[in-house]
C-alpha cells in the first residue's frame, strides 16, 4: 500500500495499524452518533467510554482526520480539545473537478483501492463502485477491494471489484 483511507476509527485499533500513511474520513464521532441516534441510547457507560478512548487513540494515529460535515468536525474539537490531528472537512459524495492524472510510484500491476467499512450504504461503497467504474471507463485501471461489508441482496458488482466479508480479530488467517 502507497497509503490507506479508513471510513471507520474502529479499524484502526492499535495492534492493527497498517505501516503506511493513513487518512481517516467519517461522518460523526462515537459520542455524538450515540447522542444523536435515539436506538444508540442504551449503551453502557463504560463501554461508551471504551469506545471514545479506542476513537481518540486512532485519531491521534492518523495523519489527517476528514470529516463529512462542519458539525462533526466541530463535534470533534469539543470531545478532544488536546488532539493535535490535522482535520478538514471533505464531505461524501464525488469528487467532479478534474485532477491529474494518477501515478503508481512503487508497484506493478494496476492500482488497487482497499475499502474496509461494514455498512454498505451509510460508508458510501456503492458510490464508490460508481466512482470506479467511471474511472475504468475513462481508462484508469482500477480494482477494488472490499473488507467488511458485501453488497446488500440484488446488488450487482463488477467482477474487478472483489469482497473479502468480515475479518475476525481471534482467526488470523480469516
Amino acid at each position: 500500500l502507497d497509503s490507506a483511507i479508513f471510513t471507520t476509527s474502529l479499524a484502526l485499533a492499535s495492534e492493527h495499524r497498517p505501516p503506511v500513511p493513513s487518512v481517516l474520513w467519517v461522518d460523526s464521532l462515537i459520542t455524538a452518533s450515540i447522542n444523536y441516534y435515539s436506538g444508540y441510547g442504551e449503551y453502557p457507560s463504560w463501554n461508551v467510554a471504551r469506545m471514545a478512548r479506542h476513537e481518540k487513540d486512532a485519531f491521534s494515529a492518523v495523519r489527517a482526520i476528514a470529516f463529512a460535515s462542519d458539525w462533526a468536525q466541530e463535534e470533534c474539537r469539543k470531545a478532544y480539545p488536546d488532539l493535535a490531528t490535522k482535520t478538514s472537512v471533505v464531505p461524501f459524495g464525488p469528487n467532479t473537478v478534474p485532477l491529474t492524472p494518477f501515478v503508481r510510484s512503487r508497484h506493478n500491476g494496476p492500482p488497487r483501492v482497499l475499502c474496509i467499512g461494514v455498512d454498505w450504504y451509510r460508508k458510501g461503497i456503492d458510490t464508490l463502485v460508481e466512482a470506479i467504474g467511471i474511472a475504468r471507463r475513462d481508462g484508469v485501471d482500477l480494482t477494488l477491494d472490499v473488507v467488511g461489508a458485501t453488497p446488500p441482496s440484488g446488488v450487482t458488482v463488477p467482477d474487478w471489484a472483489r469482497f473479502h466479508g468480515r475479518l475476525v480479530a481471534s482467526i488470523p488467517e480469516h
